[in-house]
């Protein structure tokens, strides 16, 4: 059965970096931090991690995040249906396959990054059921990008009926701002994989995501 995101909205997302971790087993630990500290969704994302060592982070992400957070793969179908993810994760660049792939995976939840209004369109149209857009605000993991703001997610929300997370540079001080563009979650790499606390600083962002979602909804009644 194909994943019905509502029910774990907002989401709270931690996506993978093995390098800024400092390797495999520290990464995993910080994960498993970061859920107990209330994050509700893992991304897999190593891009120059080969397809042996992926399946086998995959294995032990899913491991830790069994009945506790979502896990969603970048790119790499066969390791998602292996390791039984809750979803799969298509960059920008393969926007126009997921009307394919999604013939073939029916029970597959397609997320899309896209870093434009245009991009943004272009998965919704081909049926991506959520998107992760940024770069939102400057990050260490895109310091080459300035950052659109939440204009992006301002844009995106309008033009689309599914969830619109933001990503890049958001960190505690910034999160509600996000949340009250209209954004169904956030995702994060470095503010928690590079935290002297990982789990404390994973419960304050999902407090500030959780009630900032509240709020916006309390105050639109």
């Amino acid at each position: 059965m194909k994943l019905d995101i509502t029910n774990y909205l907002p989401l709270t997302i931690l996506v993978t970096n093995t390098h800024l971790a400092g390797g495999v087993e520290p990464l995993v630990s910080i994960v498993a931090d970061a859920i107990d500290g209330g994050i509700n969704a893992v991304q897999l994302r190593e891009k120059t991690m080969d397809y042996s060592r992926q399946l086998d982070l995959a294995s032990q992400l899913r491991q830790v995040t069994q009945d506790r957070a979502l896990l969603f793969i970048n790119s790499e179908f066969e390791i998602a249906q292996i390791v039984g993810a809750d979803g799969i994760q298509i960059p920008e660049s393969g926007i126009t396959q997921i009307e394919e792939m999604a013939e073939y995976h029916e029970n597959m939840y397609f997320g899309c990054s896209v870093h434009s209004i245009k991009a943004a369109e272009s998965a919704i149209s081909h049926g991506a059921d959520l998107l992760i857009a940024g770069t939102i605000f400057r990050s260490p993991s895109h310091e080459e990008t300035t950052g659109s703001g939440v204009t992006l997610i301002e844009k995106s929300v309008q033009r689309a009926k599914i969830p619109v997370v933001g990503i890049g540079g958001i960190n505690p001080a910034n999160a509600a701002e996000v949340i009250y563009s209209g954004a169904a979650g956030v995702a994060v790499i470095s503010e928690i994989i590079q935290a002297s606390d990982p789990q404390a600083t994973a419960a304050e962002l999902v407090r500030i995501v959780n009630n900032s979602w509240n709020s916006r909804f309390n105050s639109d009644d």
